[in-house]
């Protein structure tokens, strides 16, 4: 009962704050509009699309996205794979967020010997820069130096790439993203080359 009174008090004031909602209904459709007033049955939207309030069963509704509430990974850790599909080769990310903009990535490769060739090792330390959020995308530069080992040969990884990283409403902690860059390795694997690559990550 107080938890309910509680939600009461806040979220008409919450209402107050932000600019927009995106109210996600269970039959897949979505309401765009500002929160008016809420009860235990109703909520009473505000829409661009009616000259009159809206009033929605709070039965029908799946999720209330909140547009001005931004969203934050300060301190947070990202753990997740980068594929390359032109090479096949998958990458082992840990991600970490400096604050809102910046993020240091350890990226880590291991292909086991096998009959036809050595074990190959790479280690990879990258910095990212989202230059624009834009709803549940955000939009990223960075680059990436590394090293890499086949046997007893050594080499340098040398990468500059950009991207975008989708957030999804339901599962927010969890993340699609694409990357587009220029990749440069010596000795090792040689290659220099523009590279694309998927990712997903998932945030504690």
């Amino acid at each position: 009962m107080l938890k309910r009174l509680l939600s009461l008090l806040l979220l008409p004031l919450s209402a107050l704050v932000v600019s927009a909602e995106i109210v996600h209904l269970n039959d897949g459709s979505t309401l765009h509009g500002n929160i008016r007033g809420m009860d235990d049955q109703t909520i009473v939207l505000e829409s661009p699309l009616t000259a009159q309030e809206l009033k929605v069963e709070r039965t029908d509704i799946s999720i209330i996205e909140f547009e001005g509430n931004p969203r934050s990974l300060v301190r947070r850790l990202g753990m997740g794979l980068i594929y390359r599909p032109s090479t096949g080769e998958e990458h082992l990310s840990l991600k970490n967020w400096l604050d809102d903009t910046n993020a240091l990535e350890l990226v880590i490769r291991y292909v086991s010997k096998s009959t036809s060739s050595n074990s190959r090792f790479n280690l990879e330390g990258r910095l990212s820069h989202v230059y624009l959020t834009k709803n549940r995308f955000d939009l990223f530069v960075g680059g990436g130096l590394g090293l890499a080992s086949s046997g007893s040969e050594r080499g340098t990884i040398l990468k500059a790439f950009s991207g975008a990283e989708f957030f999804m409403v339901s599962l927010p902690d969890f993340s699609f993203g694409a990357e587009l860059g220029f990749i440069s390795r010596s000795t090792v694997d040689e290659e220099q080359s523009l590279y694309n690559a998927f990712t997903a990550r998932y945030y504690f």
